[in-house]
């Protein structure tokens, strides 16, 4: 499996989310069939609709739209910092791991957020580039806050609002879980470092 994201939206969004996804998936490549109601998981051929550059074999992306569901103290943070309360989310989740997956991913909710709104979840922490002992070592030892200065270094002078949601890790270390919103993620998008959270 490949990464992952979804777009958290307040209420009243619902037709608009139906009627975005019933034009954009049938245009960017076969449709994957399921018998979900809600679901648009499609083989992506041609992202072109959607602001993108990939064109050839399909790439499976899996995308579904619900009620949400989050924690208390997430409610609030996104409250408090994007004047936001989610009531649906718009889930997508690559079939595979490539960069073109994770770029394709990229600007599908790039794509959803500026048509419809929302605030983007990543369901994790992008990931700095870290000095060779801990890279080495691997991201996953480490506590946020020994990452966090390399996070600020990379995301400095960049637009838009990203917030950091910590939450217990486990093993006394401490992580966060990001959200941002649209401008942000255009950015990001072009960014060297971007990737997505798998």
């Amino acid at each position: 499996m490949g990464p992952l994201v979804r777009l958290l939206l307040p209420s009243g969004k619902t037709e608009e989310v139906l009627q975005t996804a019933n034009t954009i998936f049938p245009r960017m490549g076969q449709k994957i069939e399921s018998n979900q109601v809600d679901r648009w998981d499609c083989w992506v051929e041609d992202d072109s609709l959607i602001g993108g550059k990939y064109l050839g074999e399909g790439r499976p992306i899996y995308s579904s739209f619900s009620q949400v569901e989050l924690e208390q103290e997430e409610m609030l943070v996104l409250q408090k910092h994007f004047g936001i309360t989610p009531k649906r989310e718009w889930h997508c989740d690559a079939g595979c791991n490539q960069l073109e997956d994770h770029l394709i991913l990229g600007q599908l909710i790039t794509y959803l957020i500026d048509t419809v709104g929302g605030v983007v979840d990543f369901y994790g922490a992008l990931i700095p580039s870290l000095p060779e002992d801990m890279g080495r070592r691997g991201f996953w030892h480490y506590d946020w806050s020994d990452i966090e200065p390399y996070f600020e270094e990379m995301i400095r002078g960049m637009p838009g609002k990203i917030v950091s949601v910590p939450y217990d890790a486990g093993e006394g270390r401490t992580w966060v879980s990001h959200y941002a919103e649209v401008e942000f993620m255009k950015a990001w998008l072009k960014h060297p470092r971007f990737h997505m959270v798998k």
